[in-house]
């Protein structure tokens, strides 16, 4: 090695040791936004499990503080050894309907891939570009007359409308459905991304893609308990566990990534950037030293480097509310003893929500919600100062007593809220209305894990992290929610671009009529 870079690489037969050396991993589409811990902290626990390289797309934060937010982002990585590769987030709101802190238009985009962003993030108004949306267009037309990719993100999308969307210039695709969907992706030359988060687990559907087409692994939104038992290297193990070809698994974990998006890291060749792991054993993935740039950056599990991340604003304008506002009444002069709601149905592993017709008892005008019926109240609230607030009904939840309120609600991070009884919905976002975070009131009892970082990560040690959240988690489960990642699922309630029904601050949005509907039938 000389300055960080490989020198050359050469066999030598007389050497005993049965060390393994491969390239250091890729992350080809992660948001480090959803693992609750800023850049310099998510690097102390990613580099020990064999990731040099993250292809990360901050829109998390951008929605919520634009430009400030990507260079703050861009400004806390410089510290750490690990290689964060950013790409310029391209739906700056997701979508005009749902609008959050920020616009970024096209000469933000620009500015972005100027600078150093790898790719135009992952085009998640598919309807738009369907449609050609001219700033949208632009957008891409940017992307590729400087030579970078651009991400897709069509769930869903398959026969004439994918060929517009491909054609459109997109060449990548994490969103994928059915392995049929992603083989007809992959056949039209589009590159379908492995993706296994907290909730989207698709390595399971997805892993014969790897042995017959050229594809990338990712986390895409991974939360701080299956960050804290791994990270791309869980995926290798799971992979190699499941008889999958080693050098199929590790083309897709390094080579494919890296030559895709021009990274300088996953390559093992002379004159690239020495960034390797040793490990003593392939199956399973044991992996004794991680370096960076021909530099000792972790061992058996631990980094040798420590974080000092960046202070950063919260980005929240405290709502003024009264428990009254999270009633949602039946329509005026209703008369009857039941009434026919709509509900944002969870399932467990799935960001898909469906819509779901629920009949409930009516008293005083409002529906009945209290004992056994799994069917919560639901909403939305502002975070930026704009007074509205989306009511609605959740199923699927498990949810029987208490409240919990989060701010995080992608993609524009409003608050959500979910309950039984107003009051302690009100009670819970009152928890978090100034530093952001979870929040949860059960049985008289409140606990909370605060996010200062735009309401979205903290600063402290991702161990103190991984210990409150999972506190919470636990207490989610005896409220009596059901889901696996239950924070994760809430989340997502609020995305106006993955089917079928969402909750935003302007009421229900059905995401493929594009239009809203009411919460009765």
């Amino acid at each position: 090695m000389e300055n960080g870079r490989i020198h050359s690489i050469e066999r030598d037969d007389d050497l005993e040791v049965k060390d393994y050396i491969v390239p250091g991993l890729i992350d080809a589409h992660i948001h480090i936004e959803s693992t609750m811990l800023p850049p310099s902290r998510f690097a102390e626990v990613a580099l020990p499990h064999g990731t040099t390289g993250v292809v990360a797309d901050p829109h998390e934060i951008v929605n919520i503080s634009g430009m400030k937010g990507y260079r703050y982002m861009v400004e806390d990585a410089e510290q750490v050894p690990l290689k964060f590769f950013f790409t310029a987030p391209s739906c700056v709101p997701s979508t005009p309907l749902d609008p959050g802190g920020a616009v970024v238009g096209v000469e933000e985009v620009r500015e972005m891939l100027q600078s150093g962003a790898v790719a135009l993030g992952e085009m998640m108004n598919f309807p738009g570009v369907l449609n050609r949306d001219r700033d949208l267009m632009e957008k891409i037309r940017v992307a590729r007359s400087l030579g970078r990719p651009v991400d897709g993100h069509a769930p869903g999308l398959r026969g004439k409308e994918l060929d517009l969307y491909i054609n459109a210039g997109i060449t990548t695709d994490h969103e994928c459905l059915s392995y049929e969907e992603a083989w007809e992706k992959a056949g039209k030359g589009m590159i379908p991304i492995i993706r296994e988060g907290s909730v989207a687990r698709g390595l399971d559907r997805f892993y014969p893609l790897i042995e017959r087409t050229k594809t990338f692994l990712c986390t895409d939104d991974q939360h701080p308990p299956e960050l804290a038992e791994g990270h791309i290297d869980s995926l290798v193990h799971r992979l190699l566990a499941r008889g999958v070809n080693v050098f199929s698994v590790l083309r897709a974990a390094t080579l494919n990534p890296a030559t895709h998006y021009g990274l300088d890291t996953g390559i093992l060749s002379k004159g690239r950037a020495a960034d390797f792991l040793i490990l003593e054993d392939l199956e399973p993935l044991t992996i004794k030293e991680v370096y960076v740039d021909g530099r000792k950056v972790a061992e058996y599990g631990r980094p040798l480097f420590s974080a000092s991340p960046r202070g950063f604003e919260s980005g929240i304008i405290p709502p003024r509310i009264s428990p009254e506002d999270f009633v949602l009444r039946a329509p005026r002069d209703y008369k009857r003893e039941s009434i026919r709601v709509r509900t944002i149905e969870l399932r467990d592993n799935e960001l898909y929500t469906q819509e779901r017709i629920v009949s409930l008892p009516v008293k005083d005008g409002m529906p009945q919600l209290l004992g056994s019926v799994d069917v919560a109240r639901a909403a939305i609230v502002s975070r930026y100062g704009t007074g509205r607030i989306g009511l609605g009904f959740l199923s699927g939840f498990g949810l029987k007593e208490g409240a919990i309120a989060m701010s995080i609600a992608h993609d524009a991070h409003n608050f959500v809220v979910v309950g039984k009884d107003g009051e302690e919905m009100f009670r819970a976002l009152g928890l978090i209305v100034k530093t952001g975070g979870i929040g949860a009131v059960f049985q008289g009892e409140e606990r909370r894990l605060a996010l200062p970082i735009a309401g979205l990560m903290t600063p402290r040690p991702p161990e103190e992290l991984f210990r409150g959240f999972e506190c919470l988690r636990r207490l989610a489960w005896e409220m009596g929610v059901g889901l696996r990642s239950p924070f994760i699922s809430l989340s997502f309630i609020a995305l106006p671009v993955i089917p079928e029904l969402k909750l935003t601050p302007g009421g229900y949005f059905r995401v493929r009529e594009q239009k809203f509907v009411s919460p009765f039938t």
